[in-house]
């Protein structure tokens, strides 16, 4: 008799986009899965065949259903062989979860974190500033430093798993590093998307998030990528789906009880990035486009603040600083790794309180000392 062993990576992640959670689960071996969600049996599969030859077991899930439930039992069996008449399979094993949906309207506590860059430990630690209160964790791009290896794109679910454990929401968004290395062109399996899209929209309560993808940070003729992405016509087609966006208002970010809306990009688009490198200025780009999109959150979608990281800051951008295309709202800088040239690593993250019509915002480093703490406002009325 084959010893069962248990193949989850970890545990579960709770993503959310739309207005489904996408429960995705690691595992290290072949197994058939399905999620139990009150009396409804979930699956992943492929047009009616269940998958077992994936290191992510993903599951759509209704909002819905979840927040009625507020739990979830995992079940699963490895699978040692699979032919076409029989399948050996391994002992049934069950793995149950409480979950918490974001329900409060006002002084819900969400931790953001980006550009670890491989620094695992140190991140979840700094996230335990926020200790039971936690009601959301953000993952916005550059956990590990490229997408060449496994290992480097499910860093991103051990890191929300060691600070979830599968209990609370989870948005998770895409970084510049991750569009590099060889699994680069297939992360759209590995991490939530809507329609196969790494830009989307997330309902969750009173809250209402936007989360957007600048793709890389150069021109897609930079020597670096060596022709490997076309990020233009990428962002084009994320302009256009911000344009049809506004034509659905009232489903979106004007929906009755949405009271804040917050914007999540990896990149601060907002700010025309003329640093020197190596000679050049290969940041400075995309000027026409992203004021577009400046002016649509700015006029149109009119959000509380946005959520940043890339420049390795823990900062805020406020009243005009760095505001070079006019969004108009403050910019929260909220991830700084700390590996290069220290004896001992570390991370700084951003704990973030919103109120009704402020935020507290707090910096920390994993052994929860506050660096900043910095109060923002904003309009805050329910729209």
């Amino acid at each position: 008799m084959k010893k069962t062993v248990d193949p989850l990576r970890g545990g579960p992640v709770v993503c959310c986009v739309g207005t489904n959670y996408i429960i995705s689960v690691p595992v290290m071996k072949k197994v058939l899965m399905s999620v139990l969600v009150g009396e409804t049996e979930y699956y992943c599969h492929s047009n009616g065949v269940r998958i077992s030859d994936t290191k992510l077991q993903r599951f759509t899930v209704p909002m819905t259903e979840l927040n009625r439930e507020k739990s979830y039992t995992l079940i699963y069996r490895e699978i040692h062989s699979r032919g076409a008449y029989s399948c050996d399979l391994g002992a049934e094993q069950k793995r149950k979860f409480d979950f918490r949906p974001l329900e409060k309207s006002d002084g819900a506590n969400i931790y953001h974190i980006s550009d670890t860059h491989g620094i695992r430990t140190q991140a979840i630690n700094a996230a335990g500033f926020l200790g039971e209160n936690i009601d959301l964790l953000i993952l916005n791009g550059d956990i590990s430093s490229s997408s060449c290896t496994e290992n480097e794109i499910f860093l991103q679910y051990d890191i929300a798993f060691g600070i979830t454990k599968g209990k609370i929401p989870c948005i998770i968004s895409r970084g510049n590093h991750d569009l590099r290395g060889k699994l680069a062109e297939r992360l759209a399996m590995f991490i939530p998307t809507e329609n196969g899209n790494t830009f989307y929209s997330v309902r969750l309560g009173a809250f209402w998030f936007l989360v957007l993808d600048c793709g890389e940070d150069k021109e897609d003729g930079h020597r670096e990528y060596s022709g490997t992405v076309c990020c233009h016509s990428f962002r084009e087609a994320e302009t256009e789906y911000l344009r049809k966006l506004t034509e659905s208002a009232a489903d979106e970010y004007n929906a009755d009880g949405v009271r804040h809306r917050i914007i999540i990009s990896h990149v601060p688009f907002e700010y025309n990035n003329t640093e020197l490198c190596r000679g050049e200025r290969p940041f400075d780009i995309e000027h026409e486009l992203y004021t577009e999109w400046c002016g649509i959150i700015r006029k149109e979608i009119r959000p509380d603040f946005m959520l940043s990281g890339h420049f390795h800051l823990h900062e805020i951008w406020d009243n005009g600083k760095n505001d070079d295309k006019n969004i108009g709202i403050p910019v929260i800088i909220g991830g700084k790794p700390i590996n290069k040239d220290v004896k001992r690593k570390d991370y700084i993250g951003c704990a973030v309180t919103v109120n009704k019509n402020s935020a507290d915002v707090s910096f920390n480093d994993s052994k929860h000392n506050v660096l900043e703490k910095i109060g923002i406002t904003y309009k805050g009325e329910e729209k």
